[in-house]
């Protein structure tokens, strides 16, 4: 009989550690995934349109909950509020297109002032698209 006892005794103490671990786990992980407060943790991306001065250009830009149609002459800057968080599956997204067949439109986005992402084209009436995600 008293084997039995310990054995259940084993059983509630390894079910207890688990439970722990588990717990931590997820507090880990949450902490992770959002910001002070339990919200999600989130960050102002930016999407600048440069290149040659005085280029006229047509795009949008946005992330997974949506994007914006713009029209602009370069240099540009749109801010783009991304989910950062470490399960984060969120995604800036930029497609410009010149609307004149001279000079060079650019498309970079910016983290933190360091661009992460950029291309170019020099192509006539060149579009330029261009995607970036905090995983990256």
């Amino acid at each position: 009989m008293r084997s039995l006892g310990k054995g259940i005794l084993f059983g509630c103490g390894a079910i207890l550690a688990l439970g722990i671990v588990v717990g931590v786990i997820v507090a880990v992980i949450s902490a992770g995934m959002s910001g002070e407060g339990g919200e999600p943790a989130q960050e102002d991306i930016i999407v600048r349109v440069t290149g040659d001065e005085g280029i006229e250009f047509s795009g949008s830009y946005g992330e997974l909950e949506g994007s914006q149609s713009v029209d602009g002459v370069t240099p540009q800057e749109y801010e783009v509020p991304i989910d950062t968080g470490i399960a984060s599956i969120d995604s800036v997204v930029a497609v410009m297109q010149k609307d004149s067949a001279a000079g060079e439109l650019t498309v970079q986005i910016v983290r933190n002032g360091e661009v992460v992402a950029e291309r170019s084209t020099t192509a006539e009436y060149g579009l330029v698209d261009l995607a970036w995600s905090p995983s990256d």
